[in-house]
């Protein structure tokens, strides 16, 4: 399993998003259709998605919040 995320971890932001959305995704449909609330993929969800928010956090921080440089 530590090579699936080492894998993963090193991908680009949007295929890592791809990835982690994936459960989100059928977790909600299931949950829509049969009204049973899926436990194990609900969790696998929030685990992946918590995960890839702490990857990406010095990206979306280098876009909401660009940092100065000391020679401009």
């Amino acid at each position: 399993m530590p090579d699936v995320y080492a894998w993963w971890s090193t991908r680009p932001w949007w295929l890592r998003w791809a990835i982690c959305l994936i459960p989100a995704v059928v977790c909600a449909a299931d949950y829509f259709s049969t009204g049973i609330l899926s436990v194990r993929l609900a969790a696998i969800a929030a685990l992946l998605v918590v995960t890839n928010l702490i990857l990406c956090w010095s990206e979306i921080l280098d876009v909401m919040m660009p940092r100065r440089r000391k020679n401009q």
